[in-house]
């Protein structure tokens, strides 16, 4: 049960992808894996989704991968404590092998502190070895093979605990035996692969926060699209109470000129200026909406209202000189 849960813990998010570790952490990749999902993301940028359903779906694609590659990198480097027991393992076997040794050459006989410690070695070396895996390998000592009734158990058999005959037995062929190099063998191997992994993890931290900043910019582009595209479903949406705001307004200016005198009235229609205002407001207000929407660009809008206000400005100068010169030359004609 305390392995499931453990494993639950660490399940592997990208099941395709080879992995090079023990202590499963969830995207611990080899080259290969990280270069794939590299260019995965660079293909995604270059494609980016226009429809909101597709856009949503990619937003928690990217979530899901961001959330997971930062999990781990606050996590850590999880071999390096393993690294640290097991040289602590390393020291703590010397001391007892000593006392095994004098047990063999008849120096000391076997007491109960002795069969305590090694008891308690026995269970920590074998609870850190499956933590890693270790437990599956074929150098795996044979006394920890033996002492223990599956890989998932960390207790000593109840033969072993209840009888202290047993024990003694146990711990007098321990000192007798070849385990004391397997296991002072097995814990140099484990300490250096742990060495080799924690290398290899440093390595595939580094490839995380790269690829990790990709998917953060295409996070962003993402989310700058769906405000694009939110933005132009509004405008859609709207799009008729636009053009009932801006037809209400070009009807209340050409009324409002009802309230001006006689000639101040005839004097702007004869020009063509009301219609210019109405035309101006309902240019304006198109390119508005089209902008707001996402279908036109900077340069576009910039290069419509450039236009337009020059048309403007230019209108209203030149119908000024014309109105001066005929001022000038009305007199004259009389």
């Amino acid at each position: 049960m305390i392995r499931i849960c453990i494993v639950a813990l660490q399940v592997i998010v990208f099941s395709t992808s080879a992995q090079i570790f023990p202590f499963r952490s969830s995207l611990e990749f080899d080259d290969d894996s990280w270069q794939r999902l590299e260019k995965d993301v660079g293909d995604r940028t270059a494609a980016i989704p226009e429809d909101t359903y597709a856009l949503y779906q990619e937003r928690e694609w990217v979530g899901e991968r961001i959330d997971e590659i930062s999990r781990n990198l606050r996590r850590g480097n999880p071999y390096i404590e393993g690294i640290g027991k097991f040289e602590g393992f390393r020291l703590k076997w010397l001391k007892l092998s000593d006392r095994l040794i004098a047990i063999r050459l008849g120096e000391k006989e076997v007491e109960n502190e002795l069969i305590g410690d090694i008891n308690q070695f026995l269970v920590e070396l074998h609870r850190t070895a499956w933590q890693y895996d270790f437990e599956e390998r074929e150098d795996y000592p044979k006394v920890l093979r033996s002492k223990f009734q599956s890989s998932e158990a960390f207790e000593l058999q109840e033969s072993e605990v209840e009888d202290s005959q047993a024990q003694e037995e146990s711990v007098r062929s321990l000192a007798n035996s070849n385990s004391i190099r397997e296991i002072s063998d097995f814990i140099d191997t484990a300490t250096r692969l742990l060495r080799d992994y924690s290398a290899k993890w440093t390595q595939s931290a580094q490839k995380m926060r790269e690829v990790l900043g990709k998917l953060e910019e295409y996070k962003t582009k993402l989310n700058s699209q769906i405000a694009k595209v939110q933005t132009k479903d509004n405008v859609s949406s709207n799009l008729f109470l636009m053009i009932l705001t801006i037809g209400g307004l070009s009807i209340a200016a050409i009324a409002l000129i009802r309230l001006f005198p006689e000639q101040v009235m005839v004097e702007w229609v004869a020009s063509g200026q009301v219609i210019q205002f109405v035309t101006v407001m309902i240019l304006l207000s198109c390119i508005m909406a089209l902008g707001l929407s996402g279908l036109l660009g900077e340069n576009t809008i910039g290069t419509l209202l450039g236009g337009i206000g020059g048309y403007v400005l230019s209108q209203g100068v030149g119908r000024s000189v014309a109105r001066q010169v005929e001022k000038v030359r009305g007199p004259e004609s009389h």
